[in-house]
């Protein structure tokens, strides 16, 4: 293959043989894809509890998504704004969304926004929403004890480190105006073990004396703006569960708070599942799941950057971890007296069923079991499994129901099972 024949853009299939030292050629070995890189082509990488955004000049940056940091089952947003513009002139935006650590997300929806403003303000991610406007420095910060500390956090100088435990106490104007916003600039994030127990807690003084904890905010592992909008005065104290670095601390005056238009993908293509541009085109209904290796290409189209304006485009990912099946839709049972001799995945019965079935599986070990049931357009309905089995011969009692408790349509689906390197499906059908 010559340098440089492949274009752009463009998905290709690739096989391969190899030649011994005789000259024979060995047969064609597995089939694999791989898609040519895209002008204008954003990266963003999930590891487990973590994003990475490349395609600058500067190379790949870590980054946490707020995503896995809620409780199992509860969709939360993530706003994010892209360092790097994707697309162009005439030219689509492209993003890659990649699963490549142990974790596993439930995507809901993945789209865009664009906020075109005037060059003179700056655009903060907020609470699912942008406010606009010019940054100050604080009027005074001490910490805990009352020890004054440097009132200006500069970005060209260096970080201060917030120790675990600590606390700081912010003046943010000598007049106590309701309606500003605290804008900290914070590094050194990254996985949590208990998200109750990590990030930086926002607190207000309480009526009755005291504090009061009113949000909780996490750091990504590079440094990125945290926001908190519409507070009441200009007393804020920050709880540091965790070392953070903190480069800058500031407060805005918005002049505006722009309400997001997402702006839905053209198309979605998941590695593993296919097409699944519409069920990450509106938040609510169907999710996609991103396993360990897998990835979502996402497509664009972006409206013209009105004349003389400046322009930020955000990421607005909605999602969670995934909650186990309830347990009045799925009943397990286990017999882990004898252990089979392989792995195996056998044909739910009865087959085709209108109450419920009874989907079988093999164990020759212990494993970490995934089993899903998914429609042929790659959306998942249910989740039957997600834990540690033991060795033995596993079956499971499935209804109708969704993993929010609605029925399933009549019709084909795919039931799959994934146990360490083991991955097989099934075809089971849902009588009206």
């Amino acid at each position: 293959m010559v340098k440089g024949s492949l274009t752009p853009c463009t998905w290709y299939y690739f096989a391969v043989k190899t030649r011994d030292d005789v000259g024979h050629w060995s047969a064609l070995g597995n089939v694999f894809s791989g898609k040519t890189k895209c002008s204008g082509t954003v990266e963003v990488l999930c590891e487990g509890d973590f994003m990475a955004q490349g395609g600058g000049p500067e190379g790949w940056s870590i980054e946490n998504s707020v995503l896995d940091l809620t409780a199992a089952g509860t969709t939360a947003t993530d706003l994010y704004r892209l360092k790097v513009t994707p697309g162009g002139a005439d030219k689509p935006a492209h993003i890659r969304l990649s699963q490549l650590g142990q974790g596993e997300l439930s995507l809901d929806a993945a789209r865009l926004a664009v906020v075109d403003h005037a060059a003179d303000v700056e655009a903060y991610p907020c609470n699912g929403h942008v406010i606009l406007g010019q940054a100050s420095p604080v009027y005074g910060v001490s910490d805990g004890t009352g020890a004054e500390l440097s009132p200006v956090i500069d970005a060209s100088e260096y970080a201060r480190v917030a120790t675990a435990g600590s606390a700081w106490d912010i003046v943010l104007s000598e007049k106590d105006s309701p309606g500003q916003a605290l804008l900290m600039d914070v590094g050194d994030g990254g996985v949590v073990s208990d998200a109750a127990k990590s990030g930086i807690e926002v607190q207000l003084p309480a009526a009755s004396g005291g504090w009061t904890t009113v949000n909780r905010l996490y750091p990504r592992r590079s440094f990125d703006a945290l926001v908190v909008d519409s507070l009441p005065g200009s007393q804020v104290r920050l709880v540091f569960d965790q070392e953070y670095s903190i480069r800058r601390l500031a407060r805005v005056e918005p002049s505006e708070t722009v309400a997001l238009t997402p702006i839905e993908p053209d198309s979605a293509l998941h590695s593993r599942l296919g097409h699944v541009t519409e069920v990450v085109a509106e938040r609510g209904g169907t999710t996609t799941g991103l396993q360990s290796g897998d990835a979502v290409v996402l497509s664009y189209t972006l409206p013209a950057t009105p004349k003389d304006t400046e322009r930020d485009v955000f990421l607005l990912l909605n999602g969670a971890r995934p909650a186990v099946a309830a347990q009045n839709s799925a009943k397990l049972e286990t017999n882990s007296e004898s252990s089979p001799m392989a792995f195996a995945l056998h044909q739910n019965s009865p087959n085709p069923f209108a109450g419920t079935t009874t989907i079988r599986f093999d164990l020759p070990r212990a494993e970490h079991v995934r089993l899903e049931v998914f429609d042929l357009a790659g959306r998942r309905v249910a989740r039957l499994a997600n834990g540690g089995f033991p060795a033995g011969f596993h079956a499971i009692d499935r209804d109708r129901r969704t993993e929010g408790g609605r029925m399933v349509q009549p019709g084909v689906y795919l039931y799959r099972i994934d146990a360490g390197a083991f991955h097989d499906q099934k075809k089971l059908i849902f009588l009206p």
